[in-house]
């Protein structure tokens, strides 16, 4: 704690030695503190119980009249709950004239004042002077980005010194109304972004069309020129595409942690097909996916990269009149995807780079320590590499590879059998790459 002014006032805040002019209150209009009080859509909202049961807990563990969860705004405090004021809904605001949250939301720290009649910063405020208020503790109600909106307060009529244990319970009560208030920013946030999902879908539709027009033109023109105009948009549509659907997925399923999500497989491969088909335009993929859900944990940013970049590769060593042949199965738990691309053996440092790229995307098993990058063993003129869940081989005849997926568990899904829809990867496909690229489905 760090003593400011008179001995009553105490001010914790962690990490800076920096005195605080608890009269400064710049702090209270500041546009990003106010745009995320906004956010919380709790302003003038009617009393709600996960925050009544928290301050009637202040009120009963720290045995005062008076506890509130205060949210300071521009120009006023609005009490979210209240145990203890007297007056209806017209007690649930007041003016800042009126407030001590304030300096909590200025100082972004805890403050705790023992007798306020006798504290030059806050003696002339007219609860104080009517002794409404004795003594006041609060403690920073701060979002994870760190704006403070507000304050869960305890009051006392009469002076009284605040212990440590009490201002360390009071932080704790705090702490849990956090909790609340950034579930109900989450939300909000979620909202947002399923509103952009579907404003994204009808245009996507209608640029796909024109990309594929474009396509069509360019098969039929003799234009090298207008060949790689169609083939870059079509790429850089795919991209846009899959962002798209990344965005739809963390929607759907939510993020599994930092990096990686739940995906629908078979839309990950068939959309890393496509891009390949257009960027080599003089070879072929198969395609076949089986039916059911494949719903898998990975990061999707990673893996379509990968994926896309492993299939261009291959075609580069494909035989001319043979496609190369990509299948996504299920086995129980495991989903499996097999790349195969008769042709020229690939270096042994291309396949090393294809597993270990693969390989990325894929999370390993809990307790998994093997060490990262390939593995590599050469029998005869073959030469396999592993990494993890990836395997590799190639040799006169060809190359495979071989990914393995473990498929989502319904507990991490959180969803019913019936929700997952064709659109996650669950239609069979088949699909040969012709002409420049155009798959046939």
């Amino acid at each position: 704690m760090t003593t400011h002014g008179p001995a009553d006032l105490l001010v914790r805040r962690e990490g800076s030695a920096s005195t605080i002019d608890l009269r400064d209150s710049s702090a209270l209009d500041d546009p990003d503190r106010l745009a995320e009080l906004r956010a919380t859509e709790l302003l003038d909202s009617a009393p709600e119980e996960p925050f009544d049961r928290i301050t009637r807990l202040a009120e009963r563990l720290l045995d005062v009249p008076v506890a509130m969860i205060t949210l300071v705004d521009k120009d006023r405090q609005f009490f979210k709950s209240h145990v203890g004021l007297t007056g209806g809904e017209a007690a649930r605001h007041s003016a800042l004239t009126h407030s001590l949250c304030q300096y909590v939301v200025t100082s972004r720290a805890a403050l705790a004042i023992a007798d306020t009649r006798g504290h030059p910063l806050v003696s002339a405020n007219p609860l104080v002077q009517d002794g409404s208020v004795g003594a006041y503790a609060g403690e920073p109600l701060e979002t994870s980005k760190g704006n403070v909106l507000g304050a869960l307060c305890v009051i006392s009529r009469e002076q009284r010194a605040w212990h440590a244990d009490e201002l360390h319970l009071l932080s704790e009560l705090s702490a849990l109304a956090m909790t609340e208030i950034e579930y109900r920013l989450r939300t909000r946030a979620l909202r947002d972004l399923e509103a952009l999902a579907e404003a994204l879908e009808e245009p996507l539709v209608h640029l796909g069309e024109a990309v594929s027009s474009l396509v069509a033109v360019a098969d039929r023109a003799d234009d090298p020129l207008v060949g790689r105009l169609a083939t870059a948009a079509s790429t850089r549509l795919g991209r846009v595409e899959a962002a798209a659907d990344d965005l739809a997925d963390s929607l759907r399923w939510g993020p599994v942690d930092g990096t990686s999500m739940i995906v629908g497989l078979g839309r990950r491969v068939e959309r890393a097909v496509q891009i390949a088909c257009h960027s080599v335009i003089d070879r072929d993929i198969t395609l076949d996916i089986d039916s059911g859900s494949m719903l898998v944990e990975c990061d999707p940013h990673v893996l379509d990269r990968a994926m896309s970049n492993v299939l261009v590769s291959l075609m580069q060593y494909a035989d001319a009149d043979r496609p190369v042949d990509v299948r996504l199965g299920r086995e129980e738990r495991v989903a499996r995807l097999l790349v195969r691309c008769d042709g020229s053996a690939v270096p042994v440092s291309e396949l090393a780079r294809m597993v270990s790229r693969l390989s990325d995307a894929v999370p390993r098993p809990a307790g998994d320590t093997s060490a990262a990058g390939a593995s590599l063993r050469i029998t005869g003129r073959v030469t396999r590499a592993m990494n993890g869940p990836v395997e590799g081989a190639t040799g006169p005849h060809g190359t495979t590879l071989s990914v393995s997926f473990l498929v989502a568990r319904p507990e991490v899904l959180a969803v019913s059998a019936p929700a997952v829809s064709d659109a996650w990867g669950a239609v069979p496909r088949k699909a040969v790459g012709e002409g420049q690229g155009e798959m046939v489905l």
